[in-house]
């Protein structure tokens, strides 16, 4: 629960740090980070993924080096998890919200550790839009649990 918390702040945080600008319509911001996150983590189709970020896309992943687009597959690419991880050609985004350019997106995923345990995981994604309705800044943040430590059946969604 604290972990859900601190994925709500987080968006607060953002949604109140950054200014609103003239950006796509919210909708067509909602329909675009969708498409990008079935493009780059359900499909895994790097190219594809590309024609929803903008030319001078920030990542606020403190784990990922540099910005743009090349870094962050990179950074995905060379995770120890990633790279067994199955294509899921259907994303389960559970919630969207867009408010002026930005966009909450976050979606469940199941999995097992390095070491074979069984993991819910809850990962959160906020992006800004620029003028052109392509991804300018992007910040993410996940929230895991391992099903042997929880303390009830429900899913986190």
């Amino acid at each position: 629960m604290r972990k859900i918390v601190t994925l709500a702040l987080l968006f607060l945080m953002v949604v109140s740090a950054v200014p609103a600008t003239a950006g796509g319509s919210p909708v067509q911001n909602k329909k675009n980070a969708m498409a990008f996150i079935q493009n780059l983590v359900g499909d895994r189709d790097y190219e594809a993924a590309k024609q929803y970020v903008g030319p001078n896309y920030i990542q606020h992943d403190p784990r990922i080096a540099e910005d743009g687009l090349d870094a962050l597959v990179e950074a995905l690419e060379t995770h120890p998890l990633w790279k067994n991880r199955p294509i899921r050609k259907n994303m389960k985004v559970q919630n969207v919200v867009a408010e002026g350019d930005l966009v909450y997106l976050q979606y469940p995923r199941e999995g097992k550790t390095l070491k074979g345990d069984d993991f819910r995981l809850l990962v959160v994604h906020v992006f800004r839009f620029d003028a052109n309705g392509k991804i300018d800044e992007h910040w993410s943040a996940a929230g895991h649990v391992l099903m042997k430590e929880t303390k009830n059946k429900h899913p986190l969604f």
